[in-house]
């Protein structure tokens, strides 16, 4: 028997009877036609057979079945000979005295570990039950044995491309391949220990999927980006480039916080509306600088949008979740631009864009990157980012869940004092929105879902009214019947009484300082209506990383 010829399968019964099935019994069909002999598990053999692919049951170079109700089945010296065997003479002649042929190619997929762990009332018995332990072997084995060594499915057609052109590039391939055992097995071994030590020991997982031409600033270089496995479908790896270069490290950063400000606005509406308006958010430097919602029209949005600040709007990035039409690409383009010149966009994200709009908003060397997901489009309360938060610092990270809190105007722990209009029970859902999802401390003014004013990342809440009101009156706004959102307590009244002489009528804070509340309480009445929520509860402190 060719010692080149041999391949073995253990497959998990899930992958058997799911959508890998497929795949899977392809690759037997074409090994067997090519002249291969297969072995298999157990389990596998019986599956093969079933589907008429000739298979031989490992346990035959072993002595004997499985033991220990199938617990025991691969885990042999005989197995991982057959793995392990370098491609010398005289591992050649021992492999021929032991009568084992040499496996060169091994199909491997795990027990359901992720999803035993994941299942509510797991216990440790029940974890236990679905740990692989042959499974990592046979992988670690043809890893270091140098074997075509397939973990994912996935790779199944692109192995078989490979095979049928001969094995180009045969050590690089192998190599890739190999990588991807080890990565895999670690992630399974460390879902183990977390779970077993219950948060003792931690680790994060990532699959490279580009880099920058450098990062944060030029003299920071390489800079790549990762995708973690999620199943997210508005992760940003899962958004597809359709024209202009790949983003930059600050294009990322941009990214995601568009996507923490529009998914907020559209879980606030959703909760307290129950319906989703036209939604337009323009980032820059990591914070909103522009934002519009509009039960209207989409460009109703968008001029709201550039209406907010006109100055700082340029070579900002903006998301929506409504398709790029012609006519959006207009506004976006030349709505209230001076000049003969267009604006200028670093990032345009949306669930669609309309064949042609691309040359429109592109820029010279790809400077305006278009990039699409549908998810964008049907957006809920339950589109928020529930994925872990994790921040590196010195020697370490942090980890916390991520901010999920979605305001409710019906939460009986909101006190309101004073009378509220409609419309301001509408504007304090994009001023929330906006303000927690900016750098603290962070103050922030709407008008008829427009963002005025956003004074973030100050030390001071007097400082982040000011920094408000003054941006917003150096482009023109009058901040008269605007709605303020304060993402934590006041603890003097001079940051209120900035936004009482720009004209507020309206404000959204917390309670929690049994010291100033009282004070906070006395000197709004009859000046300005006011919700507070308790810190504990609606805080929304954002951006410490």
């Amino acid at each position: 028997m060719s010692p080149s010829k041999t391949a073995l399968f253990s497959v998990h019964p899930n992958d058997f009877n799911g959508p890998a099935r497929a795949s899977i019994l392809g690759l037997a069909r074409y090994l067997k036609f090519k002249g291969w002999h297969l072995l298999g598990s157990a389990g596998s053999a019986k599956t093969l057979n079933g589907a008429e692919i000739p298979t031989q049951s490992v346990s035959d170079f072993v002595g004997g079945g499985p033991i220990l109700d199938g617990r025991v089945n691969t885990l042999s010296r005989e197995v991982h000979a057959m793995l392990l065997a370098r491609y010398l003479k005289d591992d050649d002649n021992e492999l021929e005295r032991l009568g084992l042929p040499r496996v060169e190619l091994v199909v491997s997929t795990l027990y359901p570990l992720k999803e035993a762990i994941a299942e509510q009332g797991a216990t440790i018995e029940s974890v236990i039950k679905n740990t692989d332990v042959g499974g990592p072997g046979l992988r670690l084995s043809s890893a270091k044995g140098g074997r075509i060594i397939i973990c994912d499915p996935a790779d199944i057609e692109s192995v078989i491309a490979w095979l049928e052109d001969g094995r180009p590039d045969n050590d690089v391939f192998i190599q890739r391949l190999r990588a991807k055992a080890y990565f895999l097995v670690s992630q399974y071994v460390m879902a183990s220990a977390t779970f077993h030590s219950e948060g003792l020991y931690a680790a994060f997982f990532g699959t490279l999927i580009g880099e920058g031409e450098y990062g944060e600033n030029p003299s920071q270089n390489p800079a790549r980006f990762y995708a973690l496995d999620t199943e997210d479908p508005l992760a940003l790896h899962k958004f597809k480039l359709v024209t202009g270069r790949e983003l930059s490290w600050n294009g990322r950063i941009d990214a995601n916080r568009l996507l923490q400000t529009v998914t907020h606005i559209a879980a606030a509406w959703d909760v307290n509306i129950h319906a989703i308006p036209y939604i337009a958010v323009a980032v820059k430097h990591g914070n909103p600088c522009g934002a519009g919602v509009s039960t209207d029209s989409a460009e109703d949005a968008v001029r709201k949008m550039i209406d907010g600040n006109l100055l700082e709007i340029h070579g900002a990035s903006v998301m929506t979740n409504f398709p790029i039409a012609p006519e959006i690409a207009e506004l976006l383009l030349s709505y209230h631009q001076e000049g003969e010149d267009s604006r200028k966009l670093d990032g345009i994200f949306a669930p669609l864009f309309s064949e042609g709009v691309e040359s429109t908003l592109e820029r010279k060397k790809g400077k305006c990157r278009m990039m699409a997901n549908s998810a964008l489009h049907d957006l809920t309360h339950k589109s928020l980012d529930t994925g872990l938060h994790f921040v590196p610092v010195r020697g370490g990270f942090q980890t916390q869940p991520n901010f999920t809190y979605i305001i409710d105007l019906g939460d009986p722990a909101l006190k309101r004092y004073g009378d509220f209009t409609a419309q301001q029970e509408t504007d304090v859902l994009l001023a929330w929105a906006i303000g927690a999802t900016s750098d603290s401390n962070t103050v922030d003014v709407v008008r008829n879902g427009m963002l005025l004013a956003n004074g973030t990342g100050q030390r001071a809440r007097v400082n982040a009214s000011n920094t408000g009101v003054d941006i917003a009156h150096s482009v023109g706004h009058d901040l008269t019947g605007g709605v303020a959102f304060s993402d934590s307590f006041f603890i003097n009244v001079d940051a209120i009484q900035v936004l009482l002489d720009a004209g507020v009528t309206a404000i959204y804070s917390c309670s929690g300082s049994k010291l100033h509340d009282p004070t906070i309480v006395e000197f709004c009445k009859d000046k300005v209506a006011l919700w507070l929520i308790p810190v504990e509860i609606g805080r929304a402190f954002f951006g410490h990383a």
